[in-house]
Order: C-alpha cells, then structure tokens, then sequence
C-alpha cells in the first residue's frame, strides 16, 4: 500500500480522535496507481459494545463506496485502530473479514494503527495473502 503523508494523518488524526475506542474507515484511491488518496472515517456501529471492537455501519459504508465511484476513485481498502494494542491483524479482525472462508473484499488493504493514550504508536498494513492475511509493506507518500 501507497498512502499520500496527508491522507495517513487525517486517519491517524480520526483514530486518535475516537481513542479510547477504535476508530475505523474506508480508504479510497487513484484507480491506476493505486495510490491512497483520500480517506473517509465511517461510524463504529459498535461503539457501545465495549473498547475494542468496530463494525462498520453497513448503510454509511455503502453510501461511503458509491461516493468514491461517483468521484472516480477506486476502492483500496479500509483501516481501523487498535486502542492500547498493537498493530497487528487479530483474530477477530480475520473473522469479520472473512465469508466461508474466502476475503470479503479480495484485492484490498486493511490499515491498522495502534493507538497508545491517545495517540498513534505505529501502524501495519494486511492483505490475502491467498491462504491467510499477511502483513504487507506500506509507504507513507
């Protein structure tokens, strides 16, 4: 993944913001390169549900891909925080990006960021790796 500086601090800015719940959104970019360029935070429908947990609200998620098609851009995958925990792809991250076992969005990247008191810590991208999720290089443009 290849995000531009200002788009990865405007998710960083959001899930600090939501700190300490987990903040989470859907990435959107240049169709050709694929290149990140723009970032749109969506409500965590589980904020009530306890610190660490997210889902997405599934009609603002939808509004949220057709907003990105009428702009152009492409879908390049989503992100989402870790409160006091590290960046990694945890359990029940694969068991809600999954369906019978295939990826529910082949070809997308998931954002992690670890948000310590507040702020962001580090951060670690995740993709299909074809049997599993594997940690994946990303570049801050």
């Amino acid at each position: 993944m290849r995000i531009e500086r200002r788009v990865f601090e405007a998710v960083k800015a959001h899930c600090e913001d939501e700190y300490p719940r987990e903040g989470c959104g859907v990435l959107g970019g240049d169709p050709e390169t694929g290149v990140v360029t723009s970032s749109s935070p969506v409500e965590n429908a589980a904020r009530h549900e306890g610190f660490d947990v997210y889902y997405m609200d599934p009609v603002e998620q939808l509004e949220t891909f057709e907003a990105l098609e009428r702009a152009g851009l492409s879908r390049e995958g989503f992100y989402h925080s870790h409160p006091d925990h590290g960046a990694y792809f945890s359990r029940m991250d694969r068991e809600s990006a999954l369906v019978e076992g295939e990826p529910l969005h082949p070809g997308e990247t998931y954002l992690v960021l670890s948000v310590v008191d507040g702020k962001c810590r580090g951060a670690s991208a995740f993709g299909w790796g074809g049997n599993g999720f594997v940690e994946e290089g990303f570049e801050v443009l």
